[in-house]
């Protein structure tokens, strides 16, 4: 499933544009990557709501050169508009929480009107104390138009395909039993529902089902620790094959993953399991292999943040027509307070993907492709109500055709207002 999609919605959207950033849709296939839920104690209530508003300018909107922006219908250049509204709730209720993160905006596009649009990420929680079991339920959705970078040209449809709308339904509760402190067993279950808007895109449409379980460790000097076995079981809704039935893959993974703060400067997230993926569509190999993730965030001093995170994971994509691919990420980032209200970022992230199982049904055939990101911003805050944030960053994708290679800077300026 997609974990965490709409979390953090401001700093993706921020990461984004509230326009079409890269956008890829993975798909986790290890529950409980970076995931310890929490212990149910008791915390202040949290009611942050802000009213946004994001002016962006793209020099390539369409991701891709000239001919084959012309070839779709889309101008290069343009400015995206988004006003949206964002909220960061936490409601306790004597030992259970209740929780909303996330957003809705609309994208307004001054040339490229037709690719006028909602943008939507929000996550809704509950994690309810019930003896000595903790569970944690969550539910998401994300809606979008797809990414530019990854939709092909159908031959003969090359403008009407290009509008398309992603919508992801993710659900998963998480059940752990036992002390505070000490060996907690837990259970896990989600679900998640992906859907194109555009009638010939529907062929990626998909399910998945996810389960599994393991034992935990809870310490407040040790940290967190999880063993964990999980399977999952992605189908695409529309393909049909004779004698096998829907198509798609199942993913069998066990490891084990550790959280904890290192410290007053340094916090961390480590996660390892070994991945065993079956094809069910014929003639696409499977995938066996360690996935991982590594997220380290360090405070050097008052001023300076850093902060570095590495990944490997399966994952599927509702815009390319390919059974699965392999996506692994590599970020670098840093922080620096210039004075009590002005702070500057600066980064970097490299993201190479191969794919599985690819086909032309959605255009040129694509099979691999590398994407990296040099990013910067200014971030003001006027006043404890009002920010103000500058973002530029330069990207480059390349892949194994002409068609999806291109290049993109973008300048954007974001007015934020808490209500």
């Amino acid at each position: 499933m997609e974990p965490k999609q709409g979390k953090r919605y401001g700093d993706n959207m921020a990461k984004q544009g509230m326009s079409m950033g890269t956008g890829k849709a993975s798909v986790l296939l290890c529950l409980c990557i970076g995931g310890f839920p929490a212990i149910a104690t008791a915390q202040e209530r949290r009611l942050n709501i802000s009213a946004d508003i994001y002016t962006r300018y793209d020099s390539n909107l369409a991701r891709s050169n000239k001919a084959n922006s012309s070839l779709r219908g889309l101008h290069r250049s343009d400015i995206t508009v988004t006003p949206s509204i964002t909220a960061d709730i936490l409601y306790p209720v004597g030992r259970h929480q209740f929780s909303l993160t996330g957003g809705i905006g609309y994208d307004i596009h001054t040339r490229n009107s037709r690719l006028d649009r909602e943008r939507i990420g929000l996550d809704g929680g509950a994690l309810l104390a019930i003896s000595r079991c903790n569970a944690n339920i969550t539910a998401g959705i994300t809606r979008r138009q797809s990414d530019l970078g990854e939709i092909g040209a159908f031959a003969g449809e090359e403008v009407r395909s290009v509008n398309n709308t992603e919508t992801v339904f993710t659900t998963n509760a998480d059940v752990s039993c036992g002390n505070s402190f000490g060996l907690r067993p837990f259970v896990t279950v989600g679900y998640q529902n992906a859907q194109n808007s555009n009638i010939i895109r529907q062929r990626t449409d998909r399910h998945m089902l996810s389960y599994g379980g393991g034992l935990g460790y809870v310490h407040p000097t040790i940290g967190n620790m999880r063993l964990f076995v999980t399977r999952s079981e992605t189908r695409y809704d529309n393909q049909i094959i004779p004698g096998v039935g829907e198509n798609g893959y199942d993913v069998t993974s066990f490891g084990a993953s550790f959280e904890r703060n290192i410290g007053s400067r340094l916090t961390g997230s480590v996660q390892l399991s070994w991945t065993d993926l079956n094809s069910r569509a014929p003639g696409t190999p499977g995938f066996n292999g360690f996935n991982w993730g590594v997220d380290l965030t360090g405070q050097v001093n008052e001023r300076l943040l850093v902060h570095a995170g590495l990944s490997r994971n399966v994952a599927s994509t509702l815009a390319v027509d390919a059974n699965y691919h392999v996506d692994t990420m590599y970020q670098f980032d840093t922080s620096y307070a210039l004075t009590s209200r002005l702070t500057a970022k600066v980064g970097v992230t490299h993201s190479p993907r191969r794919f599985y199982g690819s086909s032309t049904e959605f255009g040129p055939f694509l099979s691999r492709d590398r994407q990296t990101m040099i990013f910067g911003s200014l971030t003001f805050a006027r006043s404890d109500r009002l920010t103000f944030a500058l973002d530029y960053a330069h990207d480059i994708r390349n892949a194994n055709g002409d068609f999806y290679d291109y290049t993109n800077d973008h300048v954007g300026l974001r007015a934020s207002l808490k209500l």
